[in-house]
Formats: structure tokens, sequence, C-alpha cells
């Protein structure tokens, strides 16, 4: 047999060289740099709150924000509309105070803010005890909300994948803890406030009141029904949560059927109804039924579900009178021709 020559390690072999100083002193110096790097981002950040780098849109930061400064300060709006884009397009806070007996108004509604995402963006600011809550909440849903439907999981995507919405569900990455993973997405309210001594959030535009323009006509446009299908009860169950939040705070919640242009209202929308009208007792809220307004004509929509600048106007001073009528002593499920 032939003979196999064996090789035997020692520790001695295996030991490792001792690492150089200098490795060191430049690890030490690069996370001296680093920490203090991030420190001075913080500090550059800290006028701008907490959240100001979190949301999916700069239009939606302002709005959302900035009723969040009022709030903490304890001067929130008497009446806050939140939702989606028919609060959005449909509810201008100045045409309703003119005619609601001078109560305040801002609108939080967002296009596509349906019920998982306004559960993600909203409901925390009426939790938040730290936060005045308004004297009434105002939500306005299209019926097509309640929905599970790809097209409504697909606009409502763009909201739900929000850093902002992740931190409402708990979903919290390391890099949102890092103050200069924020900087590049709040750079324009940075120069605002630091160069120019500007304040990073005003107050938004027209109280928040996101107008569309132009008159559609029928059977143009957005002019589609929605979908006949079955109400979805896991988003009806997010009315539920924001009317126990509402009784929890001491505010009113108020649910909206939007006006519809189209005769006669869609099935969606009486199944939206009749949920409304059988929730409402149970869980304290009330309803305004506004889906057939006949104040309101061809000319005053946009499309199908929208109002346009002057069918909101209008839409909205009617709504004003109908709170300035006693919406507070009204029965749980009314409407605009049994409150004015």
């Amino acid at each position: 047999m032939g003979r196999f020559r064996l090789s035997i390690f020692s520790f001695e072999t295996l030991r490792l060289k001792a690492v150089p100083l200098e490795w060191w002193l430049s690890l030490a110096l690069g996370s001296a740099l680093l920490l203090g790097v991030e420190g001075a981002a913080r500090y550059l950040m800290r006028p701008l709150g907490e959240y100001a780098w979190a949301y999916w849109d700069d239009q939606a930061m302002v709005k959302f924000e900035w009723f969040r400064a009022v709030a903490s300060a304890g001067s929130p709006p008497e009446v806050l509309v939140i939702g989606d884009s028919t609060g959005a397009r449909d509810f201008c806070p100045k045409a309703f105070t003119e005619t609601s007996g001078g109560l305040t108004a801002f609108n939080l509604a967002w296009p596509a803010n349906f019920p998982f995402a306004l559960e993600a963006t909203t409901l925390p600011f009426l939790r938040d005890n730290t936060l005045k809550a308004p004297r009434y909440v105002v939500l306005f849903q299209s019926p097509a909300a309640f929905v599970d439907s790809a097209d409504v999981e697909r606009f409502e995507a763009g909201i739900l994948s929000s850093p902002i919405a992740r931190l409402a569900r708990g979903d919290v990455w390391p890099v949102d803890r890092v103050a200069l993973a924020r900087i590049y997405r709040c750079r324009h309210l940075l120069v605002r406030y630091w160069l120019r001594g500007e304040p990073p959030i005003t107050s938004p535009t027209r109280d928040g009141f996101m107008p569309e323009r132009g008159t559609g006509r029928t059977g143009q446009g957005n002019d589609k029904k929605p979908v006949e299908v079955p109400l979805s009860k896991r988003r009806l169950d997010v009315v539920r949560k924001f009317a126990q939040v509402a009784r929890e705070r001491g505010t009113q919640l108020i649910v909206v059927v939007p006006p519809v242009r189209v005769r006669p209202v869609p099935s969606l929308f009486q199944k939206y109804r009749r949920w409304l009208e059988n929730t409402a007792g149970s869980e304290m809220f009330r309803v305004i039924d506004c889906a057939e307004l006949p104040e309101l004509g061809e000319a005053d929509y946009k499309d199908f579900i929208h109002l346009n600048e002057r069918g909101a106007e209008r839409f909205s001073a009617i709504l004003g009178r109908v709170f300035a009528d006693g919406i507070a002593t009204c029965s749980p499920a009314s409407g605009p021709a049994q409150g004015s």
C-alpha cells in the first residue's frame, strides 16, 4: 500500500492575524460621521413633524398634516369631511359655511381613499387622544367603494402601499426610523422652512376642496354605473369602526349618500342606503341621503358620480342648510328634504 502523508492543522494555522489599528480607527470615524449626519438630519426634519415624509402625494401630506397641526393645537374645524373623491370633489367648505350658520369646515377627503385606505389614513386622527376631535365627522363614500372588485383594490393600492398606511397597520420597516432616508421626500419643505423662512405646512387651498372643472354629458367620460355586485361586509365594517370611535370621542358621525346623476338610482346605491338606514340606529350615526337631490341638474355634474365646481358649491350650500336647521336633533336616518 502506498503511504499517505497526513497534514495536521494546529490552532496556530487557524489563528487570524491581528486587525490593523488603522482599520479600527477608520471604522470608528465612519460610524461617528454617520451618527453625526443622522443627528443633523433629525434636526433638519424636526420642524416638519413626524409624518410629513410618509404620504403618497405632496398635496395629501399638506391636507392631512395641516389638520393634524390644528387639531393638536386644540382648534380643529367644527365639521370635518372625510372619504373619497365624492367628498374631495363635491364638498366646498366655503359654500357650506355660508349657509350653515357659520360652522367652520375642512375637506380631508381624498380620491380613492376607500374604506381600507380610509381606515389607515384617517381613523388614526380620530383615535388619537392628543388631537381634539371635531364636532361633526361627515363621511362621503361612493357606494362602489364598498365592493370587493379589482378596480377598487387597484385605485386603493396607491394609498395602502404608502409609508403612512403601513405605519398605521404597525408594519414598520427599519428604514422608517432613519431620518436620512426621509430628507429627499421632504426636500421642498426643508427649502421652504430653512432657506425661505416660511412655514413648512400651510393651510391647503380652498380648505381642502378639490373641484372638478367643466361639465360632462351623460354617457361620456367617467359616466359608468358601478358594478352591480354585493356590498362587502369587511368594507362596511369600516363604517362601524368610525361610528365606534366617534362615540368614544364624543363627536357625531354623519354619513352622506352622495348625489348621483342617473335615474333611476342604481341598485348599488339602493343597497347602500338600506344598509345605512338599518345600521344607523344601533351604531348611533346619522344619514343624509343626497342621492336624488331635485335641486341638482344635468349641468351640475362632471360625470356619473362627481359634481363639477358649480354643482359642488350648490350642493354644499344645501348641506349647510341641513346643518343650520338642526342636524344634531334630526332622526338617525334623514335627508335634505327632512332637514331643510
